[in-house]
């Protein structure tokens, strides 16, 4: 069990407040612990935090069905990772070769609702995403603390959140030509 703030961390920790670390080049399972190993890093906490924003919204078959058909780049193998019985509704949703602008539910259980769901529904491998199931199922990670948390906690993952958001809003982006505004979140312009 946590005993301090997740959401302090983002402010505190010296290497935020210098620009020490980035996290392009790491995930989840690979993530370094810094100086004080008895904390997660702020990178993993900001990032299962407002992972938990995808407890509402869709996401195109197109995204995800690899790991429904093409899962590791094996035909018709499929992610290890999904629930069976999920796994086999999203088949039929998105089949393979099929429309991939089809829309479907980030959270299965509570698609219009803001609540923990998400975190409940990656302790039942039904995230859609994979880098959102990933959270839970990466061997290892010490993200399954934060989800069991959120998971069992509304008010706490409000709460969380809340002020997760707030941090993050509050940083300075960079801007002319220190920075660039993407037109394409996947690629530098």
């Amino acid at each position: 069990m946590f005993h301090f703030s997740l959401f302090s961390i983002f402010c505190y920790r010296p290497e935020v407040q210098h620009g020490k670390y980035n996290l392009e080049d790491e995930t989840v399972g690979q993530q370094t612990e810094l100086e004080h190993p008895e904390m997660l890093s702020w990178e993993i906490i900001i990032c299962c935090i407002v992972s938990g924003a995808h407890t509402f919204g869709r996401a195109r078959c197109l995204v995800f069905r690899h790991r429904l058909h093409n899962f590791n780049n094996v035909p018709g193998s499929t992610d290890p990772t999904i629930d069976p019985t999920f796994g086999d509704v999203l088949k039929q949703l998105c089949p393979d070769g099929g429309n991939g602008d089809v829309l479907i539910d980030l959270d299965p259980t509570t698609p219009d609702d803001f609540d923990r769901n998400y975190y409940a529904n990656l302790q039942n491998n039904r995230g859609l995403l994979q880098t959102d199931q990933a959270l839970f199922s990466t061997a290892g990670a010490n993200t399954v603390a934060i989800v069991n948390r959120f998971a069992s906690s509304q008010t706490d993952f409000f709460n969380n959140f809340v002020q997760s958001m707030i941090n993050l809003g509050n940083l300075s982006p960079l801007t002319r030509s220190n920075g660039e505004i993407r037109r394409n979140c996947r690629s530098i312009n």
